[in-house]
């Protein structure tokens, strides 16, 4: 992956965290050329020394692989803008853009003759390359490909693309739910006495070494019920927390969302479990 070289339509999030996950894995900023539009995005790829440019044309036309990583409702135009400027016939094209499908894209190119497209849906967690990306092509998945997202993150092939749509709203939201939940755990904490900071610390580890711990082969189930003696503190709060339907609600907001396929499933989401 020496001479690579990388081209990032769109400076968001998923592209900042992306960028920032392969950079912390050596590969050459030098080989990472991104377009930006807005001054914040464009300080954020300054700082990590990244070619930059605000001209989708010129990213196109130099990268072997295409991120396109703008909002869902631009990828259809930004495509066909490209297409109206290059032929993108040999290109491979990689779409972050959730619940933008593949046919879309094909669709938005005049010419016959289509590049390669996949769709991808990697986490905010690739940016310190330890995320997961779940993958999907009609088209045999390129080596350069795999490599790229295998240095910032698991790989999921997606056996079909309404599959990957609804890992969107597990894997791709996912972060956003457990933040939310945890942050719920700290203000408990405070509540009880503790500084925030300390509260932080005291859930961020004990999610850390949990989530290790889940992975000594029980189910989630089972581990949960290994921590609630009987007539203890934990079952009480578990109880408490199935009388408030709180699994019920989560599972209900995330089957609604996805039936909804909104354009922000992340923001749906969480405004449900609000409610």
């Amino acid at each position: 992956m020496q001479n690579l070289k990388l081209g990032f339509i769109g400076g968001g999030h998923i592209a900042q965290a992306m960028i920032s996950g392969l950079i912390l894995k050596n590969f050459s900023a030098s080989n990472i050329l991104v377009s930006a539009a807005t001054n914040k995005n464009q300080l954020k790829f300054n700082e990590l020394k990244v070619k930059l440019t605000t001209d989708n044309v010129v990213v196109a036309k130099a990268a072997d692989i295409i991120l396109l990583c703008v909002p869902a409702k631009l990828a259809v135009e930004t495509v066909k803008a490209l297409d109206a400027k290059l032929n993108l016939e040999d290109k491979i094209l990689v779409s972050c853009a959730a619940l933008i499908s593949i046919a879309e894209l094909e669709n938005a190119i005049a010419s016959v003759h289509k590049p390669n497209i996949l769709r991808c849906m990697p986490n905010i967690t690739v940016s310190i390359a330890t995320g997961i990306s779940l993958l999907y092509s009609r088209q045999p998945i390129p080596t350069n490909v795999t490599a790229v997202f295998e240095l910032i993150s698991q790989i999921k092939i997606m056996p079909s693309e309404q599959l990957l749509e609804q890992a969107t709203f597990i894997s791709g939201c996912g972060p956003g739910y457990i933040f939310y939940l945890l942050n719920a755990i700290v203000d408990a904490a405070m509540q009880l006495g503790f500084d925030r900071q300390i509260a932080h610390d005291l859930v961020l580890q004990m999610t850390i070494s949990s989530a290790h711990y889940a992975k000594s082969g029980s189910s989630l189930e089972e581990l949960y019920h290994s921590v609630c003696s009987e007539g203890g503190l934990t079952e009480h709060i578990i109880n408490n927390l199935k009388q408030a339907g709180i699994a019920n609600k989560i599972k209900s907001s995330i089957t609604q969302a996805s039936q909804q396929l909104k354009p922000k499933p992340d923001d749906l989401l969480i405004n449900s479990i609000k409610e």
